[in-house]
Formats: structure tokens, C-alpha cells, sequence
């Protein structure tokens, strides 16, 4: 899968999943901006899990705070450009 399918998933995931309407820009934090709560948090780790073929581990969480910092991880761990 590529970055741009990837980048393609996870919006429509947050959109669908949370109702989102207003345009998702890659600086938005997961829960400041778009309002995800710890069990929203959970949801989007499992999708990221999928997306990536493995595990995320509690010290990588940490930095999975916006949009991009989630899609250039996923990058990084693919090995891909975003």
C-alpha cells in the first residue's frame, strides 16, 4: 500500500468514524483539533496497527499526536515517501 492510499484511508476513517466535515489538514492533533477521546485514540491506534502490519509500541504513541505525525510515521516504518 502506498502513501497515498494509506493518507486516503485514514481520512476517510476519521471523517466516517467521527463525523468529521470540515477539511483535515496534516497539523490537526488527534485530540485537540478533531476531538478524538482516549477510546477514539484506541480506534485509531488499531487502524494505524493495520495499516502498518504490526504492533505500535507505548513509546512510539507518543508521538502520534497530529495527522502528519501519524502519515510520516507510517512513512518512516514503510520505508515510503508521504
Amino acid at each position: 500500500m502506498d502513501m497515498p492510499e494509506i493518507r486516503s484511508k485514514l481520512m476517510k476513517f476519521l471523517r466516517k468514524n467521527y463525523k468529521i466535515d470540515h477539511p483535515i489538514t496534516d497539523d490537526m492533533s488527534f485530540v485537540d483539533d478533531l476531538g478524538l477521546d482516549s477510546v477514539n485514540m484506541t480506534e485509531l491506534i488499531f487502524l494505524l496497527e493495520d495499516l502498518l502490519g504490526r504492533q505500535i509500541q507505548d513509546s512510539e504513541l507518543v508521538h502520534l499526536t497530529t495527522v502528519g505525525s501519524a502519515l510520516d510515521f507510517l512513512a518512516a516504518e514503510k520505508g515510503a515517501v508521504s
